[in-house]
């Protein structure tokens, strides 16, 4: 970006910290702000949205650096906007092209159930399409009481073209391809693209991509170059990696999200919530591990239930980390007065936790049912395998291993082992 100040760059990244590293290493860079800037844009002091001051920036032609979850709440507007302007779009990770409705939704009033989704049905309210596009159509009985609060989100996304409705039971949000089609180009910066929503995404739009490699390094710098199976690096990083095999217990359930559900969670005594309690700790201690060495993961509603005692933190937030911490952080990795050994299995695009040695994937990935049964009713293909393995590949790369350190891990679930160890084969 640096090297072509002539052009209009954005550069979506998943995490704050990252938009800060963008601005302070290019020149004239501007993330969206909840404010009025007076000195950039003219106008009154005053309150505004992040989308608002986006758009506000791209009309004024300036270098966007902000998070995936401003630039996924683009609108028509947005789509306008970038249409007469001329955008390079630098995406660092893969963006969720498609989520569940409902987990866009903060306020538990706000969310859809499958009442409020026939009631709709059947009087007319929305109407849908043979590919699950959602149309709003308002039907002819007022909305009232608690459904008014969670049809106005379903109003709001239907009516900017976004809303999908899957077997009359799911709504599921998607980005519009608008926003990518108004582009000058796009380069997204990821590994195993094939294993996320974002490729059959491509296919059903029908938006054609290049495969490229990075050559380089930090010191001479990074360029593309043509795309290579890494086999030789997977030799280097098969010897980095231990894969530690359980000697006590070889089965410790499915460890789908639907199985830690129905079995962990919030059933901390279980059989199955105290046997992976158990194993993990027995894992830890065989490894040696302190600590601030430990990362592991399950659904995040299941994490205390299964929390080892000795492993549930890293150590404790120092009084000005405690004043200072966001809900994304209170979220992802901070719990009480310390930082979690627990790390989200969607975790990516950080370098936070590259000093973690010992490692433990306590689950057996796969992609949301609904979502991919919608993608296969339209002719675009996702592997299972292939979504769990990249899936796999990008939580373990937040540890040590991305520094080229030896790391050790756990992986309770068969098929997941199998899948990590074809890969590092050369296999997949």
């Amino acid at each position: 970006m640096n090297s072509h100040p002539q052009e209009a760059f954005i550069f979506v990244t998943p995490f704050l910290s990252e938009v800060d590293r963008i601005k302070h290493g290019t020149t004239a860079f501007y993330d969206p702000q909840y404010y009025q800037r007076t000195d950039l844009l003219g106008g009154s002091a005053g309150s505004k949205t992040k989308l608002e001051d986006f758009n506000d920036l791209l009309a004024a032609g300036r270098n966007i650096v902000t998070t995936h979850t401003t630039f996924t709440n683009a609108t028509q507007e947005t789509v306008s906007i970038l249409q007469d302007n001329s955008y390079y779009l630098i995406l660092d990770e893969a963006v969720d092209v498609l989520l569940p409705l409902n987990d866009l939704i903060t306020s538990a009033s706000y969310r859809v159930n499958k009442k409020n989704i026939k009631l709709m049905l059947d009087n007319n309210i929305i109407r849908v399409d043979d590919d699950c596009r959602v149309h709003w159509t308002g039907g002819s009985q007022p909305i009232d009481g608690e459904e008014r609060h969670s049809f106005c989100e379903v109003q709001r996304h239907a009516e900017n073209g976004n809303l999908l409705l899957i077997d009359e039971k799911l709504f599921v949000w998607e980005f519009s391809p608008d926003v990518f089609n108004a582009m000058e180009s796009v380069t997204v910066l990821t590994y195993q693209l094939e294993g996320s929503f974002l490729y059959p995404y491509l296919q059903l739009h029908g938006m054609d991509y290049d495969k490229s490699s990075v050559s380089g390094s930090y010191g001479t710098g990074f360029a593309l170059s043509p795309y290579s199976v890494d086999l030789d690096k997977r030799r280097e990083w098969k010897n980095l990696i231990t894969l530690y095999q359980d000697k006590k217990v070889t089965d410790y359930g499915n460890l789908s999200a639907t199985w830690y559900k129905n079995c962990v969670k919030d059933r901390s005594k279980s059989k199955e919530a105290t046997e992976l309690r158990r194993g993990l700790r027995r894992f830890f201690l065989e490894a040696k591990a302190k600590p601030n060495d430990v990362m592991w993961t399950c659904p995040k509603d299941s994490r205390n239930s299964i929390a080892p005692s000795g492993y549930k933190l890293t150590r404790e937030l120092t009084d000005e980390e405690k004043r200072g911490r966001t809900q994304a952080q209170q979220d992802d990795f901070v719990d009480s007065n310390g930082l979690r050994c627990w790390i989200a299995s969607n975790a990516r695009a950080t370098n936070n936790f590259s000093d973690r040695h010992v490692l433990a994937y306590m689950l057996n990935l796969n992609p949301n049912p609904e979502i991919a049964k919608y993608f296969g009713k339209l002719g675009a293909s996702l592997s299972r395998d292939t979504f769990a393995l990249a899936g796999l590949i990008q939580w373990v790369w937040r540890s040590a291993i991305r520094k080229g350190e030896p790391v050790t891990l756990f992986l309770p679930s068969p098929r997941m082992y199998r899948l990590f160890n074809d890969w590092l084969d050369g296999k997949r």
